[in-house]
């Protein structure tokens, strides 16, 4: 290629004892009178940056396999947690659909009182809809001298207390049985009451 008047670069492999040898040889053509007389050859061992560009590969490989384990595991790990989710929000839908629907009235309160969930059964039974009834406060519902048994029922509710109180209360004449829990933690969570 230099005799017929092109530059050339190229690498070699040489055996040896001890191990290979790696040179990189550029050459380009003597040119005499418009016409190639001879070449002009640069020869170079790369054997040092060879090893350098093996070990960088082998350690690009290694950490692509980790990287690409890394991204299986965490694919496998969106799809429990979609798996999950989906369970989750069928197991919702159930047990929404359990409680909206059974005859029993069943609303969650805070414990200041307020609604923060009623059914479809005590909305009929108070005659108002579920937007009306929620963030309204259940001492509002109750009637005359009801009103001092409610407001004694829901302190007990605000302080510290047992994992369960039980009780009937005719808050707005009917019984009620309620739970509330203060989930380990000094503050009181809602309660959950469904009337007979």
């Amino acid at each position: 290629m230099r005799m017929a008047g092109k530059a050339t670069l190229y690498e070699l492999r040489l055996k040896r004892e001890g191990g290979d040898l790696h040179i990189r040889i550029a050459g380009a053509p003597r040119w005499q009178d418009g016409r190639v007389v001879g070449s002009i050859s640069l020869i170079a061992d790369i054997s040092d940056l060879h090893k350098a560009n093996c070990e960088l590969e082998r350690r690009v490989e290694e950490r692509t396999a980790r990287l690409t384990r890394l991204n299986d595991e965490l694919l496998q790990e969106i799809e429990a947690r979609k798996q999950t989710e989906k369970r989750l929000r069928k197991s919702n839908a159930h047990y929404r659909a359990l409680v909206e629907n059974q005859p029993a009235l069943v609303c969650r309160i805070l414990p200041d009182g307020t609604f923060i969930y009623v059914n479809k059964a005590l909305c009929r039974f108070i005659g108002k809809r579920e937007d009306e009834l929620v963030g309204q406060n259940i001492i509002s519902l109750a009637i005359g001298q009801e009103k001092g048994r409610a407001e004694v029922a829901l302190a007990a509710l605000g302080r510290e207390m047992p994992d369960s109180l039980a009780g009937e209360n005719r808050l707005i004449s009917m019984p009620w049985g309620k739970h509330a829990s203060s989930g380990g933690t000094s503050r009181p969570l809602p309660a959950n009451s469904a009337g007979r």
